[in-house]
C-alpha cells in the first residue's frame, strides 16, 4: 500500500514538472515572437511605420477597444512601447480617451514621432484610467 502511494505521488510531481516546463518554454517561446502584442479587449489593430527621412522613422498604432463597464470613463490614456531589434525601449506611443461612456467602441490611434531607429516591434503598455 506505501508503495502505490509512493508511486502516485512521484508521478504527481513529474505531471507538474512537465506542466510547469511546457509553460515556460511557451512562454520563452512567445518571447521571441515579433509579432505585435495586444490585450484581447483591443478588438482589430493596424500598425503603419513610415520613414519621413533617413533618420527619422513614425508609428502609428491604430486600434478599436470597448468600455465593457457600466460608467462613463471621463479620461483615458493608453499606451504602446516600442522597441528597436535588441528589444531597447525606444518610445511609448500613446493616445488620450475622452468621454468614453457604457458599452461604447473607441478608436484609438497611438503615435511616436522623430524616431532615430525604425521600429521592430511593438507591445501593449498600459490602459490608465484617470
Amino acid at each position: 500500500m506505501n508503495t502505490k502511494i509512493i508511486y502516485i505521488m512521484l508521478a504527481l510531481v513529474i505531471i507538474a514538472l512537465l506542466v510547469i516546463s511546457i509553460t515556460f518554454v511557451t512562454l520563452y517561446v512567445r518571447s521571441l515572437h515579433h509579432t505585435p502584442e495586444y490585450p484581447d479587449w483591443v478588438t482589430s489593430m493596424d500598425t503603419n511605420i513610415t520613414k519621413i527621412t533617413d533618420n527619422n522613422w513614425s508609428i502609428s498604432i491604430d486600434g478599436v477597444i470597448q468600455n465593457c463597464s457600466d460608467k462613463t470613463i471621463n479620461y483615458a490614456l493608453i499606451k504602446y512601447k516600442v522597441y528597436d531589434d535588441n528589444g531597447n525601449t525606444l518610445d511609448v506611443a500613446m493616445d488620450i480617451l475622452v468621454n468614453w461612456e457604457p458599452k461604447e467602441y473607441y478608436y484609438f490611434c497611438c503615435k511616436s514621432i522623430a524616431l532615430q531607429i525604425e521600429p521592430a516591434k511593438w507591445k501593449f503598455y498600459e490602459l490608465k484610467i484617470l
